[in-house]
Parts: C-alpha cells; structure tokens; sequence
C-alpha cells in the first residue's frame, strides 16, 4: 500500500494515540506527576529559549534561557498539580458525556445537557475524590485516544482531501458508535485496573 507522506504522518500519529492512551488508561496514576513536571519543563524550554530568541541570535544565550525555562517550568508544575486534577475531571467527565451522547444518538440539546453534567461531576469529583478522579481521568483519556488511534488505521476512515493532499480522519457513523462504546469499557476496564494496582502497590502522593 503506498502512503503519501501526510497519510504516513496521520498513521504514525496514531499508533502514537494508541500506545500513550495504552499508558494512560492502565497505569495513568503511576506517572501523573511526572508527566506534569515532564510537560512544565518541555513547556518552560520552549518559552524561555523563545523569548531568548526575540533578543539576540547567540545559540548559547537562547540555550541557557531554556534551561531557566526549564527550572521554572518544573518548579510552576509542582502548585499546577490541584489545576491538573481539575483538568483531568473536566475532561475526563467530558469524555464520558461525549462517548454517551454519542452512543445514544442525542440530539444538540440533550447532548448539550450531558457535557454540562459531565463538568460539573468532573469538578466536583476532582475536589471531593482527587486519586479517584486522576485514576478515572487518565483512564477515559486515554481510552478515547486508543480508540480513536485503532480507528485512525482503518483505511475507511481517512479521506484525501485533493486540494492539497492532506489526509484528515473522517469516522464512518458505525465507527463512531463503535468508537464511543470502546471507549467506555476501555475506560472502566483501565480504572479498574489501575485501582488494583495503586491498592497493591499504594502512592501517598495521590492522597
């Protein structure tokens, strides 16, 4: 089968969903406050090194602005972990009403109800349940990504949109239920997993 170089970048990426919603979904509290300080860093590099960049051309000057970055990325990662929390229950309940919504065919108002509730339940389970949240956060994530990703190398699901040779995802309808369910029991299979794990092999840093 020839690819062309976008559709080969389309396929790349999602083995890649599939392998970090494989991490996510069944040992995602295991590496949570690593990938923050992980991101804070990368994120700190990159914003130090360019602003560096804006004032002078000295390779060295830009790179020593991306170590600074680097530090204070990694010390902001630390007060961002209660914000992260809430991100993940936002997104995690807003994955839920999606996949929901999604599966039962909703229409705009009752699907709109369902990502309203997904919010809220996703904020208030954030503050009341943290390592619960973060297990079920991580877990939902990153089954809608290994979902997505096996979908994504379905020949059936990617249109080559001529113009200009790009290739874009297009889930056929069937997919998309399909889609939707894999990710719910994907989801509740990684939570479960994971909370075994964190009951054998307990992290107080989630407490």
């Amino acid at each position: 089968m020839n690819l062309s170089a976008n559709e080969t970048v389309l396929i790349l990426s999602a083995l890649v969903f599939i392998l970090v919603g494989i991490g996510l979904c069944f040992a995602g509290w295991r590496f949570f406050k690593l990938a923050l300080i992980l991101a804070g860093g990368i994120i700190g590099f990159l914003i130090g090194s360019a602003l560096a960049s804006e004032g002078t051309d000295n390779s060295a000057l830009i790179l020593v602005a991306g170590v600074v970055g680097i530090l204070v990325g990694v010390i902001l990662a630390y007060p961002l972990f209660d914000l992260a929390t809430i991100f993940y229950g936002i997104s995690g309940g807003v994955a839920l009403a999606a996949a929901l919504a999604q599966a039962l065919n909703a229409g705009q108002t009752l699907s709109i109800i369902l990502l309203a509730l997904g919010i809220i339940l996703g904020i208030v389970l954030a503050f009341l349940l943290r390592k619960y949240i973060i297990m079920l956060g991580t877990a939902f994530n990153g089954a809608a990504a290994m979902a997505l990703g096996v979908a994504m190398l379905i020949p059936g699901n990617r249109v080559l949109v001529s113009q200009s040779a790009a290739v874009r995802v297009l889930l056929q309808p069937t997919w998309q239920t399909v889609v939707a369910v894999a990710a719910i029991v994907l989801g509740l299979i990684g939570f479960v997993t994971q909370w075994n794990d964190y009951v054998r092999n307990g992290n107080s840093s989630l407490d």
